[in-house]
């Protein structure tokens, strides 16, 4: 058999794969991070003094009207 001359070889090596590897998960880590981070959403306005009741208050309502009593 032929011996192989190791210069002649061209693999991988495992510690540099192993740093691919954990390089393409980083990334991926941060792209996920990035696109999750979002604003929440804005509170509820409170009631304005005299104006119509929510549409909250309008199935809360119906619901002990409807039920007899509120759940």
């Amino acid at each position: 058999m032929d011996e192989v001359d190791d210069d002649t070889v061209s693999a991988v090596e495992p510690d540099e794969l192993a740093l691919d590897v954990v390089l393409v998960v980083d990334a991926l880590v941060v792209v996920v991070s990035v696109v999750d981070v979002r604003a929440p959403p804005d509170p509820p306005l409170p009631p304005v003094p005299g104006s119509a009741p929510s549409a909250q208050a309008k199935t809360d309502a119906l619901a002990t009207t409807v039920n007899g009593s509120k759940r």
